[in-house]
């Protein structure tokens, strides 16, 4: 009986050549989140977004074998801020929750990227067996900012500490707290039981609602689904969702929004509120790492600042 075996990014010229290497190996699935990219039969397709962990566990049921890599051109949204690093250990980290959700006996990791032991790691994390290869495919470390989409939708990855002997519910307390907190991001925050409403200060019309998702779909995830407000299209079923996301090897958290689509011309979202969100994300990691930093010292540790 033949193995399922599933190729991570079947519609890149790695994939393509993966299928024809493999097509009588196996039974062959493969992801991809635009159904454009649907064109080879020689494999079964799963939509999928791979740095969505639902999705993931969804496309991996059934399969025995996963093979792992990122592809450098992969599409993500119409815009990703993030290095194509951060964009590795999110997507690396989702295969290694899938599998563990779903048995999957292995992981094979195609080596070449930049970050290949980081990668590995990040895979064996859940206790699946990994294989790297002994042939590499090179492979650059690129990040598209800008991408053609069927939606005008942004995805921002952002890597930041864990400060010291914090948990991910003081964290994402301490986030919108500092959100409020902090003049220069010009908004205040309201908490009415398990929904944050994010305000430009003294305005009484909510700019975001953002409901807590329950239950959790891992234990190393907080996720919020945008809502509503002034900020947000209702138009769709999905409007967006903020993740902040535990990495398990190491003393450091991920902030990841997907699926956002600005109610803003595209064109106007692109020149403000983007960089604005940006400038915002890099002063709260840069907050993050003074905090870990003060509370080290406190604690008595030695530790040099740095940036």
């Amino acid at each position: 009986m033949k193995a399922n075996v599933l190729i991570s990014g079947g519609s890149g010229y790695i994939g393509k050549h993966l299928i024809s290497t493999l097509k009588d190996v196996g039974n062959l699935y493969t992801i991809t989140k635009y159904e454009a990219d649907m064109i080879d039969m020689d494999i079964t397709w799963r939509k999928c977004d791979i740095y969505v962990l639902k999705d993931m566990i969804d496309a991996l049921e059934g399969i025995d074998i996963a093979i792992y890599y990122l592809d450098p051109n992969k599409k993500s949204a119409k815009l990703t801020q993030s290095t194509a690093r951060n964009l590795n250990l999110l997507a690396s980290d989702n295969m290694a929750k899938a599998c563990k959700e779903n048995n999957v006996k292995k992981i094979i990791y195609i080596t070449g990227s930049p970050f290949d032991q980081e990668t590995i790691d990040t895979l064996k994390s859940t206790g699946i067996e990994v294989q790297a290869t002994e042939q590499s495919i090179k492979r650059p470390a690129v990040s598209i900012e800008l991408q053609k989409s069927k939606f005008d939708d942004v995805r921002s990855v952002d890597r930041m500490p864990i400060p010291y002997e914090w948990d991910m519910e003081q964290v994402v307390k301490y986030y919108f707290e500092w959100l409020q907190e902090t003049s220069g991001t010009l908004v205040t925050t309201e908490l009415i039981g398990d929904k944050y409403n994010v305000y430009f200060k003294h305005r009484s019309n909510p700019l975001l609602k953002l409901q807590r998702i329950t239950p959790s779909i891992h234990e190393d995830l907080i996720q919020f689904k945008v809502v509503g407000g002034a900020l947000a299209v209702n138009l769709y079923e999905d409007n967006g969702v903020l993740e902040f996301r535990k990495l398990r090897l190491t003393n450091e958290f991920i902030v990841h929004l997907y699926n956002y689509i600005p109610r803003i011309p595209w064109s106007i979202y692109y020149l403000s509120q983007a960089p604005i969100h940006n400038v915002t994300m890099k002063g709260f990691e840069v907050d993050c790492r003074i905090k870990d930093f003060q509370l080290r010292t406190t604690a008595g540790e030695i530790k040099k600042y740095t940036k």
